[in-house]
């Protein structure tokens, strides 16, 4: 069947998407892009799961590209596709988009409205629904918590979502390490704020290619926040310099 191929080549987009090799990806994602026109003219359903690979991964482009400002120009698009097909689009992918609209505001340094669509996710009723999304949702609104300023009550956030990652069986080690820096974070001295970003960045670097640990890194580009800490970069220009030398 048609949907069978199409959802071969999610599978194929999503894999070297994970697997960073950025220029197989974008040559894959431009031959799909091109194949579209005639997917539009076959049925409802298969449109629906094609529009659904073809935004999923041209936002993935935006993040590899560290082209935040590109990607959240198809924001309205991709919720007016949500909106019309409403029925036919399953939870799990409004909470897939939700966390990447919210991670290309971040990006992009608007933290309100990252924290506004986190919070789509984080007021899901029913906490066995993509739990880890639901998790790492609750740590990135913590970390645009902190960027925006917005932490007068930071420890007992950081209690709660402690809590909740305990209660989802979802404590690793880099959620460990990112909580306990967070915790500390008001009491370091604006001089010593690189050194700190400095020593966990170094410290998840250990953690990057560890079998239980490197899930964290797909959802959380936490590396490239610290070295925009540490540099005074954005997270946009770090990402477009990791992107040409990948791409080279």
């Amino acid at each position: 069947m048609y949907d069978d191929y199409l959802r071969g080549c999610a599978q194929i987009l999503e894999a070297l998407y994970l697997a960073r090799r950025h220029k197989h990806f974008i040559e894959r994602l431009d031959y799909f892009r091109e194949e579209f026109a005639s997917i539009e003219k076959l049925n409802t359903n298969a449109y629906i799961i094609a529009n659904r690979i073809l935004y999923t991964n041209m936002l993935h482009r935006c993040f590899v590209a560290g082209k935040f400002t590109e990607g959240l120009a198809y924001v309205k698009e991709i919720e007016d596709f949500m909106a019309r097909y409403e029925r036919h689009i399953d939870v799990h992918y409004k909470m897939l988009v939700n966390y990447k609209i919210a991670s290309l505001y971040f990006g992009g340094g608007n933290y309100q409205k990252c924290m506004e669509y986190l919070s789509r996710i984080t007021g899901t009723k029913d906490p066995q629904v993509r739990r880890d999304l639901q998790c790492f949702a609750r740590i990135l609104h913590l970390i645009a918590s902190y960027e925006a300023g917005i932490d007068y009550n930071l420890e007992y956030q950081i209690r709660s979502v402690y809590t909740f990652l305990v209660k989802m069986n979802d404590m690793h080690e880099v959620q460990r390490e990112m909580l306990g820096f967070l915790k500390k974070l008001g009491s370091i001295y604006a001089d010593d704020l690189k050194t700190q970003f400095r020593e966990l960045h170094e410290r998840l670097e250990l953690l990057e290619d560890h079998p239980y640990e490197r899930r964290a890194f797909y959802y959380l580009d936490i590396q490239s926040w610290l070295e925009s800490k540490i540099t005074g970069k954005s997270m946009g220009e770090i990402l477009q310099e990791k992107f040409k030398a990948l791409s080279r």
